[in-house]
């Protein structure tokens, strides 16, 4: 998760989408860039409490895809 660079490209790209989406615990990457919060985001079961934890802003939804 410690990708600069990375994370300063989805941050530069994502104001130009109008869907972005991961696969799997991608998430983390995309929830670094400060551009999830309040939206509503999931990943992999046995990371949900991780997502949770690791970015409270954002709007942790489980059990779903």
């Amino acid at each position: 998760m410690e990708k600069p660079a990375v994370i300063d490209w989805l941050a530069r790209k994502i104001p130009q989408t109008t869907i972005t989406a991961s696969v799997c615990t991608g998430v983390f990457l995309l929830a670094k860039t400060g551009q999830l919060d309040n939206k509503s985001v999931t990943t992999h079961w046995e990371d949900i409490a991780d997502l949770q934890t690791m970015f409270p802003s954002l709007d942790v939804k489980s059990g779903v895809r």
